[in-house]
């Protein structure tokens, strides 16, 4: 009898709530392939989705589900010396084997039940083929097959510093010393800016009120401001005012809201980018993001629509969508790069999804890298954090606030973060950085980071570049 568990996690708890469902058959493959039908078919559940609901209750029968994205099967060749009549079997057995005749080799492509062992056994006669195949057909039963988890299934801990900024001390001290002094940039508005509608902004434009950032008294001296200035054109009376009153309040407003755009974008850029950014704007521990292992939750599933590959090292069994093949292209050669032990294990970030996705703030915007990599460490220090960022050329010119803030936050990380955007498949670039993570262990400095005067305050004047695709990435200090 076999067991197997439709699970559902919540993002909020660590407990999994399971339910049980028992089927009896001596095929383990056909029972846990009838469960997931049923699943589909009775209880609403998405094909996607049943894959990773039902698993195996006993460990040691999970390597038999083939239905699972987790069991590999490698092919069993068998050479013979006489050709099997392949005619006389069932299709079911057919659509498992191959035939190359140039070679005589019979090819085993997923396992063998025994009584199918026994029916390709019956289409050979010589006493040294019925051995062979019954030799091979044991093996795609047993070792054949494997079995693997994904880091996330391993209890791997996968930790990302984000951009910190520094605000005013409090009248006591909390807890956490000198890093209390900082909060997670996640809002521009967390930004000191100033905002003064002064008249000398009141003039219409040809491009373009509540507005809760400014008082009552400054809207109405900019209103009226705004309005004299548009009596004082040609053609324009009170009583046409009057008549256009909801489109000149339209026309406002939009001015209102470019004005304040501005102001953030101005702060943003002294905040973060001027002189002494290093003493205000910090990457460190402080405040981590953490791919949870339960609460990665992709809006679309990849299904294959750019084509197929065996994904080993990615953090979670389930992988979100690609935007075009060429994103996919470049999370396979990650992938490779894994498998050789270049990289721990990879992540496809997500975008806009709370709990699920890691950013980088802009000043109007978020910036979701699309591939967030930890690098081997060397004994007990953590490996480098590496994110890729591909774009298409078309795109390129466009990803200039993308590149310039992902190059910050492995600045200010002290070498303990890299950053890589690349285009055309230049791969050239992300190896660079491996090879360099490989060689080169993250730095302390960024415990420092918080100091003024620290390694990372002199980060504006002292950075190497490593020159790839089109964009310099800065990713150490010193």
């Amino acid at each position: 009898m076999s067991s197997f568990a439709p699970k559902t996690y919540q993002s909020q708890v660590l407990e999994s709530i399971e339910a049980y469902a028992f089927v009896v058959s001596r095929n383990f493959a056909e029972t846990a392939s009838a469960l997931r039908d049923r699943l589909v078919a009775g209880a609403g559940f998405e094909r996607r989705e049943v894959t990773e609901f039902v698993t195996a209750a006993r460990a040691d029968q999970a390597r038999f589900d083939l239905d699972n994205s987790h069991v590999v099967f490698q092919p069993v060749p068998i050479v013979l010396t006489e050709k099997p009549n392949l005619k006389a079997l069932p299709k079911t057995i057919k659509d498992k084997l191959h035939w190359e005749p140039k070679h005589n080799i019979l090819t085993i492509s997923a396992p063998l039940t025994e009584d199918e062992t026994e029916a390709l056994k019956a289409s050979v006669t010589s006493d040294a083929a019925v051995t062979a195949i019954a030799d091979a057909a044991e093996i795609s039963r047993t070792t054949a097959i494997e079995f693997f988890q994904t880091p996330a299934e391993l209890g791997e801990r996968f930790h990302i510093p984000q951009l910190a900024l520094r605000v005013p001390s409090p009248p006591a001290p909390l807890p956490g010393g000198e890093g209390s002094q900082f909060v997670l940039f996640d809002d521009p508005e967390v930004l000191e800016y100033p905002w003064d509608l002064s008249p000398y902004d009141a003039a219409p434009t040809a491009d373009d009120l509540p507005e809760q950032s400014l008082t009552h008294g400054a809207k109405q001296a900019f209103v009226a401001a705004w309005l004299a200035e548009l009596l004082r054109r040609d053609g324009y009376t009170l009583a046409r005012a009057n008549l256009q009153k909801f489109l000149i309040r339209n026309l406002i407003e939009a001015r209102i809201r470019d004005l304040r755009k501005q102001a953030v974008g101005s702060a943003f850029q002294q905040v973060l980018f001027g002189d002494d950014a290093a003493s205000r704007v910090a990457v460190s521990d402080l405040h981590p993001f953490d791919f949870h292992p339960q609460a990665y939750a992709p809006s679309r599933d990849y299904d294959g629509r750019f084509g197929h590959f065996d994904f080993r090292k990615h953090f979670y069994g389930r992988m979100g969508d690609f935007d075009s093949k060429e994103e996919f292209e470049c999370a396979c050669w990650l992938d490779m790069q894994a498998q050789k032990g270049r990289i721990q294990f990879w992540v496809r970030n997500l975008v806009r999804r709370e709990g699920s996705s890691f950013f980088l703030q802009k000043a109007d915007d978020r910036f979701y890298p699309d591939f967030l990599c930890c690098v081997p460490g060397a004994g007990d220090q953590p490996g480098a954090i590496l994110a890729v960022e591909y774009k298409g050329a078309d795109r390129w010119t466009d990803a200039k606030d993308d590149r310039l803030i992902g190059e910050l936050w492995a600045e200010l990380s002290g070498g303990r973060c890299r950053f890589v955007m690349v285009k055309e498949k230049r791969w050239d670039g992300i190896d660079s950085l491996l090879q360099l993570a490989s060689t080169t262990p993250p730095s302390t400095c960024c415990a420092r980071a918080t100091r003024p005067g620290g390694c990372c305050a002199r980060i504006t004047r002292r950075w190497w570049r490593v020159s790839c695709s089109g964009c310099s990435s800065r990713p150490m200090c010193g």
